[in-house]
């Protein structure tokens, strides 16, 4: 990736992080996802920051020579995750993502030009502006 599309790919992270952030903000304790994962505000911010802190580590032990880590994303990992955050507070929740989305944004930001390939590209993506737009879009119009 040039230069350009690195700014361009940070820039949708940080517009789509910033109108998922108003949603959940505005709609603090009531379920926003559909049935069968009714995940409130804290729930999907606990969600991302564990799959952004995921992607972060992952691009920091490629660009060290090290091996990244293969977590698939299922229902199942979903949900144990969901489970062990329960006991966060909203408040901790959304410190913890805002947190590791400005992480993200430095770890990206430091990475040279030229040390872009198509395997840091995926990582640093999977978990940028598309996956907060999949969850605003799940969150249920209705309930809003």
């Amino acid at each position: 990736m040039d230069s350009r599309e690195i700014e361009e790919m940070l820039r949708q992270d940080r517009a789509e992080w910033d109108v998922l952030a108003r949603l959940l903000d505005s709609h603090p304790e009531q379920p926003l996802h559909a049935e069968g994962a009714p995940w409130t505000a804290r729930d999907i911010y606990a969600h991302v920051a564990h799959w952004m802190a995921h992607s972060n580590t992952n691009m920091q032990a490629l660009l060290s020579g090290g091996t990244t880590s293969d977590i698939e994303e299922t229902d199942e990992v979903n949900t144990l995750w969901q489970q062990e955050d329960s006991r966060l507070s909203l408040e901790a929740a959304r410190r913890w993502a805002s947190e590791t989305f400005e992480r993200r944004l430095q770890v990206i930001h430091a990475i040279a030009p030229d040390a872009w390939n198509a395997e840091l590209e995926a990582i640093a993506r999977c978990d940028g502006f598309e996956h907060y737009v999949s969850h605003r879009l799940w969150i249920m119009p209705v309930r809003l």
